[in-house]
């Protein structure tokens, strides 16, 4: 059996530079790589149920968007392979109408927010007129579970046929009907954020809701007291969704408040902004890239052949 060291697994083509990357970082650290995409997917499943293939660790990047990759995860869990992240944990963490639950609870600034049952599971739902009201004119109806890169939100909702007409796009998903956050605007910047934890590290940027545009956030620019709270709310959002890597949303509203907007991007897009105009910050793919890397080698242990 050839048994490597590490497998590295998407299904989206715009991951070939980054797990790339990744993959130079671990064998420069000695580790052995092997890539997985669904062109290979089928290979690489026969030869691991043949017994020919084995891995140590696995990077997934695949799996919630793509359920054929749940296959290699069926196929090593008896083996005790390591996995970064886990299906399941992945699972948990994309659940937005939980995620706003465990975030109150825990004393994190969200937005205000309705939570609806499944259009499968009650067709008929009745909200006063006025507890809409009180979210403000327009809100935000939004899945719980499907709304990667926006998908199926309605940012225009104003009454309850809204609700009732945008649940049933996804009718076996809770719907998040909220209220829509308008930023701060102060020296012509919309004080509207996204923040990257790898490992235990936060990295920050400047992020416009409107053109999706990034800039690293610099020493100072939004004070002491505002960027520790990036930090401890990033450091608690870890806590809660048990995930390793991933980005929120904050804004600083008109009012002042400090709201979390996006809970949890249990996958975020990694393009580098040298390659694409509303791609992260190199300087932020480079450090996510380096404290994978280093997580890695330190999970696979004392085996490593430096």
């Amino acid at each position: 059996m050839q048994v490597y060291d590490v497998c590295l697994m998407s299904d989206w083509h715009y991951d070939r530079d980054l797990l790339g990357e990744l993959e130079d970082r671990l064998q420069s650290r000695g580790r052995s790589t092997y890539l997985v995409w669904p062109y290979n997917l089928d290979g690489v499943l026969h030869q691991l149920r043949e017994g020919t293939l084995g891995f140590r660790y696995l990077v997934d990047r695949a799996s919630n968007t793509s359920a054929e990759f749940l296959e290699v995860h069926r196929l090593l869990n008896p083996l005790g392979v390591k996995c970064f992240e886990d299906p399941a944990t992945l699972l948990r963490a994309s659940d937005k109408a939980l995620m706003q639950r465990e975030f109150q609870s825990a004393g994190i600034p969200v937005p205000d927010t309705l939570i609806i049952q499944p259009h499968d599971q009650s067709e008929q739902i009745w909200i006063e007129r006025q507890v809409l009201q009180n979210l403000g004119l327009p809100f935000i109806v939004k899945p719980a579970n499907t709304t990667g890169g926006g998908i199926g939100v309605f940012q225009d909702g104003r009454n309850l046929e809204d609700i009732l007409h945008r649940r049933r796009e996804y009718p076996s998903d809770k719907y998040l009907v909220q209220e829509r956050i308008l930023p701060k605007v102060a020296e012509g910047r919309r004080f509207w954020f996204r923040i990257f934890y790898v490992a235990g590290e936060v990295l920050c940027c400047w992020w416009d809701d409107r053109t999706h545009l990034y800039e690293i956030l610099a020493a100072g620019e939004v004070g002491e007291e505002l960027a520790g709270r990036f930090v401890d709310i990033a450091h608690a959002i870890a806590r809660i969704s048990v995930l390793l890597l991933f980005s929120a949303e904050l804004a600083v509203d008109e009012r002042e408040r400090l709201v979390v907007v996006d809970y949890v991007n249990e996958s975020p897009d990694l393009r580098r902004k040298s390659q694409f105009p509303d791609g992260v910050p190199d300087e932020v793919v480079d450090r996510i890239i380096w404290n994978l890397g280093e997580w890695i080698h330190r999970a696979l242990g004392d085996r490593s052949r430096r």
